[in-house]
C-alpha cells in the first residue's frame, strides 16, 4: 500500500472517530431527547397552573407537531413563546371581565386572581416550550448528522468544484470555469 493512501486512510479514520465518538456518547445517553421531554412536561404543568382552558387546549394542539430543523424551532418554539406572552398579558384584562360577566363581583375578584396567575404562568410555559422545541430540534439535527456519518453511501456533489485561478483569490462560483477546470484535469498529459 502506498504511503499517501495509508495517510489518507489514517486521516479518514481519525476524522470519523473525532466526529462519531461524541455523537455516539450523546446517542447512548439520549440527553437531548430526555431534556426535551422534561421541559415539555414542565411546560404542561406550568400551563395547568394558569387555569386558562383555552391556553391549555391550544398548547395541546401545538405540542403534537414534531421539530426537525431550525425553521421548525423558530416557528413552533417562537410561536409558543409569543402565544404565552400574549395570553399572559391580555389575561390580566380579559379574565376579570369574563369573571364579572359570569358571577358578578365575586367572579371579577376570581378573574383578577386568574389574570395575575396567568400573567406569570403562561409566559413561563411559553419559554419552557421554546426550550423544549429547541432541544427537540437539536436532537433531530444530531440524528441527521449521526446517520450521515454512519452511512456508507457516498455523498454526491451538487455542483462541480470551484475553479481556482493562479492568483489564488476566492471568486464567485462560475459554472463555466468549473467545467473547464474539470476538463483540464481529466485531459491526459503527454
Amino acid at each position: 500500500m502506498r504511503q499517501s493512501m495509508m495517510i489518507n486512510n489514517a486521516i479518514s479514520n481519525i476524522k470519523n472517530d473525532l466526529l462519531g465518538q461524541p455523537l455516539r456518547l450523546l446517542s447512548g445517553l439520549d440527553i437531548l431527547s430526555n431534556a426535551s421531554s422534561a421541559l415539555g412536561h414542565m411546560s404542561k404543568g406550568v400551563a395547568a397552573l394558569s387555569m386558562d382552558k383555552k391556553f391549555i387546549q391550544s398548547r395541546q394542539r401545538q405540542g403534537s407537531k414534531s421539530v426537525e430543523d431550525l425553521g421548525d424551532v423558530i416557528r413552533e418554539g417562537g410561536g409558543a413563546l409569543a402565544k404565552g406572552l400574549f395570553r399572559g398579558v391580555t389575561g390580566i384584562l380579559t379574565k376579570p371581565l369574563e369573571g364579572a360577566k359570569s358571577s358578578g363581583v365575586e367572579g371579577f375578584v376570581q378573574g383578577v386572581g386568574k389574570g395575575i396567575i396567568g400573567a406569570a404562568a403562561q409566559p413561563v410555559s411559553g419559554v419552557l416550550d421554546l426550550l423544549s422545541k429547541t432541544t427537540e430540534g437539536a436532537n433531530a439535527m444530531r440524528l441527521k448528522i449521526a446517520s450521515a456519518i454512519a452511512s456508507d453511501e457516498q455523498i454526491l456533489r451538487r455542483r462541480l468544484p470551484r475553479a481556482v485561478t493562479g492568483d489564488s483569490l476566492l471568486r464567485p462560483y462560475d459554472e463555466y470555469k468549473a467545467r473547464g477546470q474539470v476538463l483540464l484535469f481529466f485531459i491526459p498529459s503527454s
